[in-house]
Order: structure tokens, then sequence, then C-alpha cells
């Protein structure tokens, strides 16, 4: 049973929490932990964040492997949406819909995340807005991470990070 588009629009509309954070720990093939400071909050219902808190919650993220004979395509056990680890090894910001999860930290909100390259003073992936599975990555994160000159391997990312 296909889960109806709505949801994730309305994940968007009820979440709590809607931030922007400094990614400085990126999700690896196996960890989809991500973690760093937060730049901006759009909304915090319990009024309890602060610029500059450090926040760490699970990004439901993907690595492209091309379909094989053996592997066939891949399939990511439920339905979801995950960002591609390219796009969040090259993003510098996240902005996320998170809820409190009873235990002092937070669940990401139906996978409504967004990898950008620049914090941003208006949200980037809005309440409502035009797609129902929101804004996962913009054009200028995804021009970058197309370019032959992206750095994108961990240990390039670790020397040089911005």
């Amino acid at each position: 049973m296909a889960i109806n588009p709505d949801y994730w629009r309305k994940a968007r509309d009820e979440a709590p929490i809607h931030v922007q954070i400094r990614l400085d720990r990126r999700p690896s093939p196996g960890n989809s932990i991500v973690s760093g400071p937060i730049v901006r909050i759009f909304r915090d219902h319990a009024n309890t964040l602060k610029l500059g808190q450090e926040i760490t919650f699970e990004a439901s993220c993907h690595q492209k492997q091309p379909p094989t004979a053996e592997r066939g395509p891949a399939i990511l056990g439920r339905q979801t949406v995950s960002l591609d680890l390219d796009w969040l090894n090259a993003a510098h910001f996240l902005e996320a819909y998170l809820e409190p999860d009873g235990n002092g930290g937070y669940l990401l909100s139906w996978d409504q995340a967004s990898a950008l390259l620049e914090k941003t003073k208006e949200p980037v992936n809005p309440p409502g807005g035009e797609s129902p599975y929101g804004v996962l990555v913009t054009e200028e994160l995804l021009r970058r991470v197309a370019s032959p000159d992206s750095p994108r391997s961990n240990c390039w990312r670790k020397l040089f990070h911005r």
C-alpha cells in the first residue's frame, strides 16, 4: 500500500521543530547520524532550542549504487524519502523538521530534511510547499555534486571542510 504524499506535507505543517543546522557530522554508509549547531530556528513550539546549540538526529540516506544483474535496483525497505550520501557529503547545512523523541533527543519528522550549501534566512522547504515530498536538495548543491571538480571523498572533506 502506497503512502499518500500528503503525509509529508502534513509532517512539515505539524512538526513542532523546524531548524537549519551546520553539518559538522555527516552520515556514512551504515551510519545515518547527523549533527551540528543550530544556525536558524524557524519553529520551536516548546521554545527550548537556542542558536548554536548542538543537535543530533538520524537522517534517512542512501548511497547510489547502479543496479547489477545480481543485486537489482536499490530497495530501501519501506516507503521513505531519503537523501543521497553525495548530497550530504557536499552539503554544509541541513534544514530539518524534527520531533522530540521523549528521551531528550530528536527524530526527523517523516524524512523531511533538505541538503543545503548555504544557510538561508527563509526556509528552503517551507510548510505546505509546492511538492508534497518537500525540497530534498537545492539546485546549487546538485550542480556542485555533478561537477567533475567536486571533492567528494571523506578524506578531502575532512581536510578542507568549511
